[in-house]
């Protein structure tokens, strides 16, 4: 049985309220209480999935582990497992200088293993 028309109208504070003459609550669909449902229950399994089983997004892990970097007057890497340095100087220029030098033992000095204006090491 459809709902009557409204017919009464009541104004309050500058807003129009329509009163229905039934007066009866809205009742809810059940395709509507589904869907509800369905969000509902896929937004616990997000957020406990999260919970159970966390992302491993440690830096430690990525290629660069073990890089230490230094930012003096130029560029400084230094490769913990290797022993490299890597220089990158005069930045701003059209064609920046790139050092390489091999760290062999604390107290030595440095192995020259690769200059980018021309003067290799090795």
């Amino acid at each position: 049985m459809p709902r009557p028309p409204c017919r009464a109208f009541r104004f309050v504070d500058h807003v129009t309220i329509l009163i229905a003459e039934d007066k009866l609550p809205m009742k809810t669909d059940t395709y509507t209480k589904a869907v509800l449902t369905i969000i509902a229950l896929m937004l616990t399994f997000i957020a406990c999935r999260s919970v159970v089983t966390p992302e491993k997004t440690v830096a430690a892990d990525g290629p660069f582990a073990g890089v230490q970097f230094s930012g003096a007057p130029g560029i400084y890497f230094f490769d913990n497992k290797t022993g490299d340095i890597w220089l990158y100087d005069d930045l701003f220029a059209t064609k920046p200088r790139v050092l390489r030098y091999k760290l062999g033992k604390l107290g030595d000095p440095l192995i020259p293993l690769y200059d980018s204006r021309g003067k290799n090491g090795k």
